[in-house]
């Protein structure tokens, strides 16, 4: 299974970003294997619809699970309706959320935001 978390650089040190649409990277963790492996994040960058470009890139990168501290309403209608499991994060620290996860102890992410439009 590949889990996909935002995170702030290419390092799993450096933690989870608390942004999704404009998270520099994106993690990849493949809970059998336990390899890693970090792409840019298409949305980051973009001047509008970060969020749709960056539940499209979970799609692409074939992400099972997103494990995430909040997400927008547009990331969120992308990646759910291509039937991707969403999760929240309890802290920022990488490690310790794969672990939860794996261990069945975090929660399907319920509470989804509109996002952050023309706020930067």
């Amino acid at each position: 299974m590949i889990l996909l978390l935002p995170t702030n650089d290419k390092k799993i040190e450096d933690g989870i970003c608390p942004s999704f649409g404009r998270a520099p990277y994106f993690m990849l963790f493949n809970t059998e294997t336990k390899q890693v492996e970090f792409v840019g994040n298409p949305g980051a960058e973009s001047a509008g619809g970060a969020g749709i470009i960056a539940g499209q890139a979970v799609i692409d990168l074939k992400a099972d699970m997103v494990l995430v501290p909040r997400l927008g309403k547009n990331s969120a209608d992308v990646i759910k309706k291509a039937e991707i499991e969403i999760y929240k994060s309890i802290s920022d620290d990488i490690m310790e959320n794969i672990e939860l996860f794996i261990s069945g102890k975090l929660e399907s992410l319920t509470n989804i935001h509109p996002g952050f439009h023309s706020h930067g």
